[in-house]
């Protein structure tokens, strides 16, 4: 189990980071591609009831990640604890290796998940020597997204966001927008809803 704390901010179509910012950074990851796919609780799959889940408890949605620069398993079951009721800025997060999806997808339907929704990405990691570490997820035609983590960054979560948020804006400069919930959330929203709509 490892702390996760990050901010996501919100890039605009043809967006590129600054030449000063790009010389400083390695990079770790370039054009991987990402699939997740996102579950939850079959108590919750229903819109209303996933908003109810969502907004009163600790609890997200589960995946099962496919990573094609991640040679270490097939796939991962990536579990989080929010720690707190809708910010996904801090989180604990657990991550399983699988043998195969297929294996990962019966396990979670066998402990009363339901699938909800394939998401796939391009994503482009790179590090920062302050410790920061800079993704930029590409959804293809539903846009892109900035995620600014501090791996190596000590302190509680307050001040470790409050440093990610600094440096944002001592880097980046205050032209993007933050997201205060995943991307990926309003896609398994929609997916919920359009179940709902189609049965």
């Amino acid at each position: 189990m490892n702390n996760e704390y990050e901010l996501r901010l919100v890039c605009p179509p043809g967006y590129s980071f600054p030449e000063g910012l790009v010389r400083l950074c390695q990079v770790v990851q370039q054009q991987a591609t990402v699939a997740d796919s996102w579950y939850v609780p079959g108590h919750v799959a229903s819109f209303e009831r996933h908003e109810r889940w969502v907004a009163t408890g600790g609890a997200a949605p589960i995946r099962i990640r496919r990573d094609s620069s991640d040679d270490r398993a097939a796939c991962h079951i990536e579990v989080k604890r929010l720690g707190s009721p809708g910010d996904y800025s801090a989180a604990q997060e657990v991550a399983l290796p699988c043998a195969d999806p297929e294996t990962a997808h019966m396990f979670l339907t066998t402990a009363g998940y339901v699938h909800v929704i394939d998401i796939s990405k391009m994503r482009t990691t790179y590090h920062h020597p302050d410790g920061v570490w800079l993704s930029v997820d590409d959804y293809g035609g539903r846009g892109s997204v900035l995620e600014i983590e501090g791996r190596s960054v000590s302190g509680t979560a307050e001040e470790v966001l409050s440093y990610l948020r600094g440096w944002a804006h001592r880097n980046l400069g205050a032209s993007l927008a933050e997201l205060h919930e995943p991307y990926v959330l309003t896609m398994i929203r929609d997916a919920l809803r359009s179940a709902e709509l189609t049965a």
